[in-house]
């Protein structure tokens, strides 16, 4: 580990007022991050919350893969549209001590089993994401299943998706969301189909039916409900 002299610390505050984060500046000088904080605290630095940003693409400075963090900000097209369905069904967004205002961070988190990891990789795409799907076996009632995973850390992005009803632990209380335009709602109900639906063919003696089958809370399926009809 090397060790930081008088000089190199007018260059670490200049670095970090600049939006370099910590951790490159601890990268930089081989040190570890607690010398760089302990340098802008004895300097009266004001030290960056996570959420504080240059400008409003840019929520937390040290991050460790590239995407589109504000995909969500604006639903303004047929794949925003489905893909916020498809996490309204199968995403999992994540923000610590939200409820205490004391946030330092978020995460999307999408868990599928593997045959439909190509969700994963088209939803990448679609967000300009070079993060890795991560694959692993999960046991299950005595049964292995093989499974594949997306996390993104952004705060922004979870976000945004919070402030589009795409909430925590929604399996009880989630609502339709009321604000897409008419011709965003059926390609919203379409991930949402690919999410947490079904489509199924059954024979009958006089006739064959095309079943689609729904889960949700009462209010999100009764707002479906009252759409098709």
């Amino acid at each position: 580990m090397s060790k930081i002299n008088q000089e190199e610390y007018i260059k670490i505050i200049e670095m970090y007022n600049n939006w370099v984060s910590v951790k490159e500046i601890a990268k930089k000088y081989n040190v570890s991050t607690k010398p760089i904080y302990t340098i802008l605290k004895k300097n009266n630095v004001n030290i960056r919350k996570c959420t504080d940003r240059q400008n409003k693409s840019d929520y937390c400075t040290n991050k460790k893969y590239d995407f589109n963090q504000d995909y969500f900000e604006n639903i303004n097209t047929p794949e925003k549209a489905y893909w916020l369905g498809f996490l309204f069904a199968d995403g999992n967004v994540y923000i610590p001590k939200i409820a205490e205002g004391k946030s330092k961070g978020g995460s999307v988190d999408i868990a599928l089993k593997v045959d439909d990891d190509y969700h994963l990789y088209n939803f990448l795409n679609c967000i300009n994401g070079n993060m890795p799907i991560k694959y692993r076996n999960i046991k299950l009632n005595d049964n292995i299943y093989k499974s594949c995973r997306l996390q993104i850390g952004s705060i922004k992005m979870a976000t945004d998706l919070l402030n589009c009803g795409c909430i925590p632990n929604k399996s009880l209380k989630l609502e339709f969301p009321k604000f897409l335009s008419n011709d965003l709602i059926s390609h919203f109900v379409r991930g949402y189909i690919d999410g947490d639906g079904c489509v199924f063919f059954k024979q009958y003696k006089k006739y064959d039916t095309l079943f689609v089958s729904l889960l949700g809370t009462y209010q999100f399926l009764n707002s479906i409900k009252e759409i098709l009809s």
